[in-house]
């Protein structure tokens, strides 16, 4: 046991090391974004990001259903800007869409009322396939790939990759191609995720990557699943 414990921490203390010392570069996304990290503040009600600096709150997530479910993002005023949705799931792999109410390019067709059942949202409802996120896990990692979906014969390519590091506590990493663009962790005794990006990063990929890499969810449940939140 006592060796055990000993592996864990150096295994953690590894991570650490690797999160503070890998230093963040310019993302290619909204020029308006500032370095800033965000804790995670939780109710029962869902999940609240806000900022650190000024308390300014992003979005909410929650999870709706439990056998058939669905994350839900919404802004200050309660407008959705996201749904997520689990289209496949196994013991050490899950697949989540980020689904929006508009096209992600001409002609797209809108989800199925199947694919709609599945996730338990209500037959109608007009939602697109946005990007999909695919993670793998092992024992104490994971790894995800974001993409968007793009028109039929195009050719989908990885905007961020993300790894879970090997630590008792929840730390990560999110690139784009080897540059390092966000960290997100559990600082200290903290319960509730930290994330710091750069300028240039969609702070809302960074967030649902996360939710896939913490657990097998498709919100602000797949965290605390995994003893994150």
């Amino acid at each position: 046991l006592l060796s055990t414990l000993t592996l864990v921490k150096k295994m953690g203390n590894a991570a650490a090391k690797e999160l503070s010392e890998t230093p963040l570069a310019k993302g290619s996304f909204d020029e308006s974004n500032v370095n800033r990290t965000i804790p995670l503040e939780h109710g029962n009600k869902g999940s609240k990001w806000v900022v650190v600096e000024d308390g300014k709150m992003l979005w909410t997530s929650k999870q709706k259903g439990i056998i058939k479910s669905h994350g839900i993002v919404q802004d200050s005023e309660d407008n959705v800007l996201a749904i997520i949705v689990t289209e496949k799931s196994g013991i050490a792999s899950i697949t989540n869409i980020v689904c929006k109410s508009t096209p992600s390019y001409d002609g797209q067709e809108p989800m199925t009322d199947d694919e709609l059942k599945k996730a338990g949202i209500e037959e109608g409802t007009t939602l697109y396939k946005f990007s999909k996120i695919d993670t793998v896990r092992k024992m104490t990692t994971a790894k995800c790939e974001y993409t968007l979906f793009v028109k039929e014969g195009g050719e989908p390519s990885v905007l961020m990759t993300a790894e879970k590091l090997s630590a008792m506590g929840f730390m990560a990493l999110f690139k784009q191609g080897d540059t390092c663009v966000a960290k997100a962790s559990t600082p200290g005794m903290s319960m509730s995720p930290m994330v710091e990006a750069a300028p240039g990063v969609d702070l809302l990929a960074v967030v649902c990557i996360g939710y896939s890499l913490a657990g097998n969810g498709n919100s602000a449940g797949a965290l605390a699943g995994a003893g994150v939140v």
